[in-house]
């Protein structure tokens, strides 16, 4: 898509490179040609990420499943977001983030909101293209956008991690990539950071990043900004650079209540039972009505029922937590790791993140950061009890962060559950990973920008190899499997010989054996309950039960058919993406991620399988912050656009499958308008 001339005051385009590039001396103006720029190019995902927060989804898009009614109606996932934006009060909370904002940020969002509905009046008088142009789309254009709806995007995002914990008892897979060096093991000085978030395509729109370059009076960053906010999430300055990666300890406060007529006992305490009578409109399907109960305060949802007539009510850290936005536009303007952590850390942001951070003076660090309840009451001091890690003597800083804890509603998180040194001890991570990154850096005297590029490109996800080793083990002594026919047992023994020569390449950085993929697909398609627990090396079963064994070998002559319809492909040429009307020939993946079905048909190529790596679908950034120059280079999937029928949805897809980085300069080109 293309923008009409923004106004004089700023210069705004896009380079050669795909990265939006806005500069101007009044930031309401940078940030409202950004606006602009997202609700023109990123309409559906924008949109819908606002929809969402404001507990509107269903009534613009309809069920995410057109055909369910009834009963299940109400249990739909668009029908259960509004219902949990509700009864999480999202759209009030955003109002009290916006008022408690500092004036100059209270610009920024204003801008970035004149710039949305400026866009939103232009496509709502026919600017949509052909490819987009849908009742959904045209509903979702019905939304009027405001400052306290973008704020509340902030508040949806550290949400959704406390929301995911009240629904599932092991956590479900998430994870980030950081790498910090500086000190003596920086090439040239300096300090370097890897920035590696796994976002997958088909992750929530507010988590979808798009390249760009600001530059406005009392700001200049680089990197990558989420949908829906108006600053960069992960990127650097000319005097630092930031990260942010989730992380999971219990920030949620829990109370088992006992209901006595219109009130909730809580020991020898008395609270008082309010209500909420909620509609939700579903497109098409009339209004659902809901009601949703208190524990006294409004900030204190009762989500579930337990034995013995209690219930469960919680109270998330994230109802007191400040703004990110406020962290985001401070580290920006800070120059080195200790102003970040005196100035950043001291602000109240998100329920809980990790900062990892580097500085030109060669300074890097990773802090814990958020309102963690402790056990007498009250939460940690960010700046005095969160841990924190400073890289030591090697000076560097490896973060692979996964899960820690399962749930444990009778009690809130303690500081033994974070990992007290990461460098030292990688504490309840994802542990191949970390080991497979120290081994590699530690190889090398000195590291570069191209090592960290190297790194990225390298496989990160393990889980493959310990399914493999795990396996096959627990196969070899079935007695299942003893018993089966002799033919049949040496079918067998040749499957395991093949995908254990993708295990022992996976060493030297091969890619994922379509074989290999297939063997887990079809055993966790038999076995659901496993895919959970290969998600972290520290709960996989060993040994692993018999039966499972035994479903796992007939899951693994399935996959060798299966391999030999599609062809039987050669290592590492597996792997193919479709993304508009444009197919990439991938040269590997690392990870299982269904991602190129993405606004539109996945391919169905018989001899390729559609599995797009994490690294790089959101992106990948490395940087190094030279004493007296900045270098950084990046790699994504998606284009400037989501529009499937434009050539800029697939510009940055082609360096990507061939594993290219591209540059991400603080200095650029005259833009493209």
């Amino acid at each position: 898509m293309t923008l009409s001339a923004p106004p004089h005051r700023v210069r705004a385009g896009l380079d050669r490179h795909g990265v939006y590039e806005i500069t101007g001396r009044d930031p309401f103006e940078v940030a409202r040609a950004f606006g602009r720029f997202q609700a023109r190019n990123h309409t559906v995902g924008l949109f819908a990420a606002l929809a969402a927060t404001a507990g509107r989804l269903a009534e613009f898009t309809g069920p995410a499943h057109p055909g369910c009614s009834g009963r299940a109606l109400d249990r739909d996932a668009h029908v259960r977001s509004d219902l949990e934006a509700r009864r999480f009060r999202l759209p009030e909370n955003g109002r009290r983030l916006f008022k408690n904002l500092r004036p100059e940020l209270r610009i920024w969002i204003e801008g970035f909101v004149a710039g949305i509905e400026a866009a939103r009046q232009e496509l709502r008088q026919g600017g949509l293209p052909p490819s987009l142009d849908c009742v959904q789309s045209r509903c979702l254009l019905g939304l009027r956008v405001t400052p306290s709806l973008v704020c509340a995007l902030d508040y949806r995002l550290s949400a959704r991690h406390e929301l995911n914990r009240l629904h599932t008892d092991v956590r479900l897979a998430s994870a980030s990539n950081a790498v910090a060096v500086g000190g003596r093991r920086a090439r040239g000085g300096g300090g370097l950071l890897l920035i590696d978030p796994h976002v997958p395509l088909l992750a929530a729109p507010e988590l979808r990043m798009v390249a760009v370059r600001l530059r406005t009076a009392g700001y200049e960053a680089a990197g990558m900004a989420r949908l829906g906010s108006p600053l960069v999430f992960l990127g650097f300055s000319r005097h630092l650079a930031w990260t942010i990666t989730t992380n999971w300890p219990d920030t949620l406060r829990y109370f088992r209540l006992r209901r006595r007529g219109d009130e909730y006992l809580d020991g020898r305490k008395t609270l008082k039972r309010r209500v909420r009578r909620v509609s939700i409109r579903v497109h098409g399907r009339g209004t659902r009505q809901f009601t949703l109960a208190y524990a006294g305060a409004l900030h204190r949802p009762v989500v579930g029922s337990l034995p013995g007539g209690r219930v469960l009510a919680v109270e998330p850290a994230v109802a007191g937590a400040g703004d990110l936005t406020t962290q985001l536009h401070t580290a920006a303007r800070v120059r080195t790791v200790r102003a970040f952590r005196r100035r950043v850390l001291a602000a109240p942001g998100a329920a809980l993140t990790n900062f990892i951070v580097a500085d030109r003076t060669g300074g890097i660090g990773c802090f814990w950061h958020g309102r963690v309840p402790q056990d007498r009451g009250g939460f940690l001091d960010t700046v005095r009890d969160m841990p924190f890690d400073d890289g030591g003597p090697r000076g560097q800083v490896a973060q692979n962060n996964v899960t820690f804890d399962r749930v444990r509603p009778d009690c809130p998180a303690r500081l033994t559950d974070f990992p007290p040194r990461v460098a030292g001890n990688p504490v309840s991570l994802s542990t191949f990973r970390q080991d497979r990154t120290w081994r590699l850096l530690g190889r090398m005297r000195k590291i570069g920008i191209e090592d960290l590029e190297a790194l990225a490109l390298d496989v990160h996800d393990l889980r493959g190899g310990l399914f493999i080793r795990r396996m096959t083990e627990a196969i070899r002594s079935s007695r299942g499997v003893k018993r089966w026919s002799a033919s049949r047992r040496r079918r067998l023994g040749r499957a395991l010989i093949e995908v254990q020569k993708w295990n022992r390449k996976l060493s030297i950085g091969s890619r994922r054996a379509v074989l290999a993929q297939l063997w887990m697909e079809n055993t966790f398609r038999r076995e659901p309950w496993l895919e959970g627990l290969f998600h972290r090396p520290e709960t996989v079963p060993d040994p692993v039960a018999g039966r499972t064994a035994l479903a796992a070998a007939r899951a693994l002559l399935e996959a060798v058919e299966a391999w030999r319809v599609r062809g039987r492909p050669a290592w590492g040429e597996v792997h193919g993406l479709t993304l508009g009307t444009q197919r990439f020939p991938v040269s590997g993946s690392s990870h299982v991620n269904r991602a190129a079905g993405w606004l539109v048909h996945p391919d169905t190529d018989a001899g390729t399988l559609d599995f797009p790596v994490e690294a790089g679908s959101a992106c990948v950034i490395a940087v190094h912050l030279k004493p007296g120059r900045v270098r950084a280079r990046f790699m994504k999937v998606l284009g400037p656009t989501e529009d499937p029928a434009s050539p800029q949805m697939t510009l940055h897809a082609r360096a990507w499958a061939r594993g290219r980085f591209r540059p991400l300069e603080l200095e650029c080109e005259r833009p493209t308008p």
